[in-house]
């Protein structure tokens, strides 16, 4: 399901690939990729906080993801959080 979700993102059918991330936390609640994928689209979405909500808890979770890190650093930036992204 999460595989299924990472191809419907990459092809851009954002909307389907949340779906199914949200699917895949029902399944498995906290699912680490499942919650940084999401705010992936978030961030796509110009919803920063959502963004980072869910890329934060991604790295709670899994903490040596470091795509995650660098993505969560854009969306402080995107924020103006500056002191944010350079953390």
């Amino acid at each position: 399901l999460f595989a299924e979700a990472v191809t419907l993102h990459q092809r851009g059918d954002l909307n389907a690939a949340e779906v199914r991330y949200r699917q895949v936390l029902g399944l498995q609640p906290g699912h680490p990729d499942a919650l940084h994928h999401l705010g992936l689209i978030a961030y796509a979405a110009g919803l920063l906080d959502e963004a980072a909500g869910h890329i934060g808890e991604s790295l709670r979770r899994k903490p040596a993801n470091a795509a995650a890190h660098a993505n969560l650093a854009l969306v402080h930036h995107a924020r103006g959080d500056y002191a944010g992204a350079l953390e």
